[in-house]
């Protein structure tokens, strides 16, 4: 083909690019600039819910049970907490789809005449309004890949949104999904661990934290079937969540109604050591250890067969002795239940150079606590012979203040701050008689 038969044919086409090319009509610019302005209304809240999905490490942040890696993960509060938040982010999912609603209206209008992909929308758009590129007429605005065509800047052309609008329209189904996986995911875990951390636990504390603390995903899972009643995984891990339940319960009662007190060991029996308890237990000064208020003290006896040094001096002499008791006690609220709790305290003497071992004592600490039925604290509750039982009146209580450790273990505060050092004992005291190790 000759030079001058080529030029003619590119100057046809150029024409022909240029006849192909149309300007969009108003209606077409109204849909795009409404749909532009529907997507920039709902960015905010769209991120908010986005940014939650995004990263497989923010799993903690879609969890309903809360933060288990934190210092609070034990804590049921925290859990109501976050199922709360949880809650309320479902419910203002639906307000944004609701807000949404237009712009999925306008999207679809769009698709109608645009296609439904990125790509698609893109493609034609340049093929219905790309205009060829000349010396005279030349915009630095966006350009088609070969760079033959140019576009308009001051109009929203579908392309440069479009992709946005769809995932925008997509994160309520993300979100859902992704919740529902991490519920399912750390519901697995929890019940795992749960298993695990009281699978040696050989008593039930006062808090029932064995039965609790599987529990307190109940209603975390409910709230979450609730927003997603069709989620048929869901549904079957509530079953296996009810079964846990169920076995935990189970375990609960029945380790309560076989905990008992322990033999009276006759230790020091000469010196009248229950009688020298209660009478501590029974002073003012001792009823600041006020978390539970009028607990009647049921039974003493003595467990620690020696005593151990409790203090020493500065030249390493011991100036304080201690000795291991069982304490069952129970409140008028537990006595209504049939319960009893069973306390292992340390009773310590007074703390001076030259000190007996021998009462009065000056001090206690309870270092672990569980619970009991009501009924085995009588004559047989000791498990027979030795067993040295006080029947305190009414007015005696036995006040003290408890903080939960995790697991059951409760370790508490001695009267005497100054003493808490060596409220344990210096390395080598006798371990309590019936006391599990510190787990959890």
């Amino acid at each position: 083909m000759c030079r001058s038969a080529l030029a003619s044919t590119l100057a046809l086409l150029l024409v022909a690019g240029t006849l192909e090319a149309r300007d969009p009509t108003a209606q077409e610019t109204q849909l795009w600039d409404r749909s532009k302005s529907l997507l920039d209304d709902v960015d905010d809240d769209v991120r908010r819910y986005a940014g939650r999905i995004d990263d497989p490490k923010n799993d903690y942040e879609l969890s309903p049970y809360g933060r288990e890696d934190s210092d609070s993960g034990y804590d049921v509060k925290a859990f109501t907490s976050c199922t709360k938040e949880m809650d309320e982010l479902f419910k203002g999912m639906v307000e944004l789809e609701k807000k949404m609603a237009p712009l999925a209206e306008a999207v679809a209008e769009l698709e109608k005449t645009m296609g439904s992909t990125p790509a698609d929308v893109e493609k034609k758009t340049w093929a219905e309004f790309g205009k060829p590129v000349n010396k005279d007429e030349r915009n630095y605005g966006h350009e088609s890949p070969d760079k033959s065509k140019w576009l308009e800047t001051d109009i929203n052309w579908p392309f440069k949104w479009y992709g946005e609008a769809k995932k925008a329209l997509a994160v309520p189904a993300a979100w859902r999904q992704r919740v529902s996986e991490v519920t399912l995911k750390k519901l697995e875990e929890g019940i795992a661990a749960h298993e695990k951390q009281y699978s040696e636990y050989k008593s039930v504390d006062p808090q029932w934290f064995p039965v609790e603390r599987i529990r307190r995903y109940v209603p975390a899972l409910d709230m979450v079937i609730g927003h997603l009643p069709n989620d048929a995984k869901l549904t079957e891990a509530k079953g296996k969540l009810e079964a846990a339940v169920k076995k935990w319960q189970d375990w609960c009662d029945t380790t309560v109604d076989n905990q008992r007190m322990s033999d009276d060991t006759g230790f020091a029996s000469g010196d009248d050591i229950p009688a020298a308890c209660r009478k501590l237990f029974a002073t003012s000064w001792a009823q600041q250890f006020d978390a539970v208020k009028g607990a009647d003290i049921l039974a003493v006896v003595v467990t620690g067969n020696e005593w151990y040094t409790a203090d020493k001096n500065l030249i390493q002499e011991p100036i304080q002795y201690g000795l291991w008791v069982q304490v069952a006690v129970a409140t008028p609220a537990e006595k209504e239940k049939g319960l009893a709790r069973l306390h292992e305290i340390k009773m310590f003497t007074k703390s001076e150079f030259g000190i007996a071992k021998a009462p009065p004592f000056e001090d206690f600490g309870v270092d672990s606590s569980s619970l009991m039925r009501l009924k085995n604290v009588g004559g047989d509750g000791g498990g027979g012979g030795g067993f040295l039982k006080f029947i305190c009146g009414m007015g005696c209580c036995f006040m003290f203040l408890a903080a939960a450790g995790g697991g059951g273990f409760f370790a508490y505060k001695q009267m005497n701050a100054a003493k808490d050092p060596k409220a344990a004992g210096p390395a080598g005291a006798p371990v309590a008689p019936g006391i599990a190790p510190p787990q959890g």
